[in-house]
């Protein structure tokens, strides 16, 4: 069945509208114009419907509601593996905005948790910092949130309320959940759980370990490190 999905920018001054319909031939229509024509119309191949969304959305358009997300089917038939939602929010403490992201196929997600096409997310500031990657299983889930220039990957997931920010990188199955924060420039990897109120900045390097700590500076803890207290160099 053809997907079709309607956004709108009516903000700034703006009244226009942008229509993506799903031809059933490898391509999509575009239909564009002020709101209450009939607007100009444009083919593209499917290969280019995640990237045009996401554009719109980042310049403001809104996805209607009670209108379709579009879904891949499967991580067979290529693209991104997740979108927004149109959904924002200000992200606590600054005036940056976060979007929901919502995925577009069924997997499994690195803390084992499923996720399927059409199930929301947690928040991102942009798109990329959650990978794209169909067969990388990271993932931002409920109200967890990630932004600036930190990257979410290889099998990694923060949840809960979280939030990873600054240049920090969560990766390689590692998670951080409760209300743990990871920024600056810190890294979580290989299977590492950072939980509670832990924060983990500096140029820490959290890898194999579970932690509930505040942790920072240039410290390693690794190796089946289980730390529960506060360590801040």
């Amino acid at each position: 069945m053809a997907q079709i999905i309607r956004l709108e920018c009516t903000t700034g001054g703006h009244n226009k509208f942008y229509e993506m319909t799903e031809n059933g031939d490898g391509t999509f229509t575009a239909r564009y114009g002020a709101i209450g024509t009939s607007g100009a119309t444009k083919t593209y191949p499917m290969s280019k419907w995640p990237s045009i969304y996401n554009e719109k959305i980042r310049k403001g358009y809104i996805h209607l509601p009670n209108q379709p997300m579009y879904q891949r089917p499967s991580k067979n038939s290529g693209g991104p593996k997740y979108g927004f939602t149109g959904e924002t929010r200000i992200i606590p403490g600054t005036t940056r905005t976060a979007y929901r992201i919502v995925s577009r196929i069924d997997f499994t997600a690195g803390d084992g948790s499923e996720v399927h096409a059409g199930d929301k997310g947690g928040w991102a500031e942009q798109d990329g910092l959650l990978s794209q990657n169909v067969d990388d299983s990271s993932w931002v889930a409920d109200e967890a949130i990630l932004y600036g220039e930190a990257v979410v990957k290889n099998d990694a997931v923060i949840k809960d309320v979280a939030m990873v920010y600054g240049h920090a990188t969560v990766s390689d199955f590692a998670v951080v959940k409760d209300d743990a924060s990871v920024c600056d420039h810190a890294v979580v990897t290989n299977y590492s759980v950072v939980y509670g109120n832990a924060v983990i900045f500096g140029r820490a390097i959290i890898n194999k370990a579970w932690v509930n700590a505040d942790i920072g500076g240039d410290i390693t803890v690794g190796e089946s490190e289980w730390l529960d207290e506060n360590l801040i160099l």
